[in-house]
């Protein structure tokens, strides 16, 4: 188990700030800690890592991104005067993807 560097108190104000309805923040908030916990941007990877059924997480995540804007969530991070911007536009290889 991965060392927790916020609590769960802490993830859900996260997601409160990124996201404006309740229950998006809600869901975003289990996604993140799943994401942080799996080390992986694969959504079965990241459904395995939530507790409960994988399956359902699994939807749950799918129906989440059909749902929201993740991009309109990710500018309420950027800020324009910051002197610096963390990105990493590498191409990832699947190679085990059909």
């Amino acid at each position: 188990m991965v060392t927790r560097v916020l609590s769960d108190t802490q993830m859900k104000r996260f997601a409160d700030y990124l996201f404006d309805r309740e229950d998006w923040s809600s869901k975003a908030a289990r996604i993140l800690r799943a994401i942080l916990e799996s080390r992986s941007p694969r959504l079965s990877e990241i459904a395995e890592a939530m507790s409960g059924n994988p399956a359902a997480h699994y939807k749950t995540i799918q129906r989440f991104l059909a749902e929201v804007d993740p991009k309109r969530a990710l500018w309420r991070l950027y800020h324009e005067e910051a002197p610096f911007v963390l990105v990493d536009v590498t191409e990832v290889p699947r190679s085990q993807a059909r």
